[in-house]
């Protein structure tokens, strides 16, 4: 987990398509302890192409998580660390 998101007690989450908009109800604050399985829950969707998790507080940009490719090793990553385990 990005220690940006460590420090807040809530983030919010939201699902992208190919195309770069916002996926119809994927949207929404989740709890500091709840983001990496939402995020994983979001890319099992085969319409989501990536999940941005700005600040619930002031919407700027804090991590981005991706599909990793199959076969590829290693975690998704944002620009701050690993989101996941």
């Amino acid at each position: 987990m990005p220690p940006v998101l460590a420090a807040s007690p809530d983030d919010l989450v939201k699902g992208y398509g190919r195309d770069g908009r916002i996926a119809h109800g994927t949207g929404g604050i989740v709890a500091a302890g709840e983001v990496a399985p939402r995020c994983a829950a979001l890319l099992a969707q085969k319409r989501i192409a990536f999940v941005d998790m700005p600040s619930a507080w002031n919407d700027r940009f804090q991590a981005r998580a991706r599909r990793v490719a199959q076969g590829a090793t290693g975690a998704a990553r944002s620009g701050r660390g690993r989101l996941g385990p």
